[in-house]
């Protein structure tokens, strides 16, 4: 039987980690070489390509061994974590395995002169003899950003470039060098407290780059893509030098460690994590049973369950709102992602730029920002949570009130954030859909309370709505998380529920 488990379970998700490592480690290695990754943001092949690769692969393969364990002893739902584990199992060593790449592929080119550079249209290590940093015609560029699961950092970067000096000739204006450096505080940190920590921080950055150790660089790693080369090329334009095209810059990081020892600690991770997970997925297959087959109950269960998703995610009479609101939020975030915005940590400009509400640009009259930060977000792990909760608590409420009076309490509950958000904030940039989604969660609590829903433990209901609500607002207390906006729309959605109550019959829950 424990044959049975490891022959369908174990060595097909073992044959996939195997296969996708190698296979996509030679693509990978391909596209480095060749320099085809210099037209993508690092993020995509490190991280985005790999894990859509394995959701198909666990989908049209390992799934249907998964769904053969059976649990004599434990509760059914622990098959959704043997479905997470077998996903990592397969995508976290391939992901370190780009990582790795990336840091060893390639080789140390030497160089005497700025045109050998510029000539070098594959590699991406340099070594040079002799040079020296152009500082006083250098620029400094500090980013701002709130980061953490749960916004809880506020994070400081200074972007420090300089014109490369080969020997004693002039300072080239095609190639730069940058230093990075970071910080970060409490979000939840009073304004004085940041203003004086960010000065701090900034003289701290100019007085390292000032006594950086030139001499005991090892080689050059040029900065291809990504937010790090972006801020770069902002400081070259603070910078004294007129550059021109910014497409014609390149731009060296120093590197102080040999040459030929970089990448072996990812090395090792890659290794241990590789057998590690491996292991971990052998013994969690000690402890449940296997099936021969699926019962006729359990295959028509879940083909009505993906039935069901189908039906959630496409609008029609019955369900239109939230299928609509899904599609927007998902469309916008795509679009600002196409358009070079960052995948997990878009910049405030940036936010600002596709429509983020900021209290100054309000107060000049574009009042249109209230609505168009409801569906933006601030990185792909903040879209899947607001869009994970508005399909759970829309779906419910949908199917138990018309589409025109979901429609008009979201667009309320949007307005009623975004007011409460401009009256407690003074300098916050702010995305998000969770003002309205607490606006729906307040509307489903005062319908609950009022007992507008047949057929559902009202107390049950009421209970973990309340739950819901103060757990997200006592996370929102740690800093980084626009709670004026939650408690804004949570007010207003209460409201219209109120109204809603008083011409609605109970409604008979789907």
């Amino acid at each position: 039987m424990f044959w049975q488990r490891l022959k369908r379970i174990w060595f097909p998700v073992v044959a996939a980690q195997f296969t996708l490592l190698v296979a996509y480690g030679r693509l990978y290695r391909y596209l480095i070489n060749h320099s085809v990754l210099v037209k993508f943001d690092w993020i995509w092949m490190d991280l985005v390509f790999p894990a859509l690769i394995v959701a198909i692969i666990h989908f049209v393969v390992l799934n249907r061994g998964i769904r053969l364990l059976k649990f004599n002893y434990l509760s059914s739902d622990w098959k959704e974590i043997y479905h997470i584990i077998a996903f990592a199992t397969v995508a976290v060593p391939t992901i370190i395995a780009t990582h790795y790449l990336k840091n060893s592929e390639g080789e140390l080119i030497y160089v005497d002169h700025p045109q050998e550079v510029l000539n070098s249209d594959t590699e991406r290590f340099f070594r040079i003899p002799y040079f020296s940093l152009d500082k006083g015609n250098g620029g400094i560029y500090y980013e701002v950003r709130n980061s953490g699961k749960y916004n809880q950092h506020l994070s400081f970067g200074a972007f420090i470039c300089s014109p490369l000096k080969f020997q004693d000739s002039i300072s080239s204006d095609k190639v730069w060098v940058g230093v990075r450096y970071y910080d970060k505080i409490s979000s939840r940190s009073d304004s004085a407290v940041r203003e004086e920590r960010f000065q701090q921080f900034a003289a701290e950055s100019r007085e390292k780059y000032r006594k950086a150790p030139s001499q005991r660089v090892r080689y050059f790693e040029m900065v291809l893509t990504g937010r790090e080369r972006n801020n770069y090329l902002e400081a070259i334009d603070i910078s004294r030098i007129e550059v021109g095209s910014r497409d014609s810059i390149l731009i060296l990081e120093m590197e102080y460690e040999p040459f030929n020892e970089r990448g072996e600690r990812t090395l090792a991770w890659l290794y241990h994590v590789t057998i590690g997970s491996d292991i971990l997925w052998f013994l969690m297959l000690i402890l449940p049973g296997i099936k021969d087959r699926e019962t006729a109950a359990e295959k028509s269960s879940r083909k009505r369950m993906n039935a069901d998703m189908w039906k959630i995610l496409t609008p029609s009479k019955e369900l239109l709102v939230i299928p609509i609101v899904f599609h927007l939020n998902l469309l916008v975030f795509l679009a600002m992602v196409i358009s070079g915005v960052s995948l997990v940590h878009p910049s405030s400009a940036d936010l600002i730029q596709w429509g983020a509400l900021f209290k100054l640009l309000v107060q000049e009259g574009e009042w249109w920002r209230m609505i168009t930060c409801a569906f933006l977000h601030a990185g792909v792990l903040h879209l899947i949570l607001n869009l994970g909760v508005l399909l759970l608590t829309g779906v419910f409420i949908e199917f138990n009130m018309s589409n025109l009076s979901l429609a008009i309490t979201y667009l309320l509950s949007i307005l009623g954030g975004s007011a409460a958000s401009l009256w407690w904030n003074t300098a916050t940039v702010a995305v998000g859909a969770s003002g309205a989604i607490f606006g729906i969660l307040g509307c489903i609590l005062v319908l609950a309370l009022r007992n507008r829903f047949e057929g559902v433990d009202r107390s049950y209901l009421v209970r973990m709505v309340t739950i819901y609500i103060g757990i997200n607002l006592l996370f929102g207390l740690s800093g980084g998380i626009d709670n004026a906006a939650h408690i804004g729309g949570l007010t207003t959605g209460a409201i219209c529920g109120f109204f809603v109550s008083f011409f609605k019959s109970p409604i008979k829950t789907n």
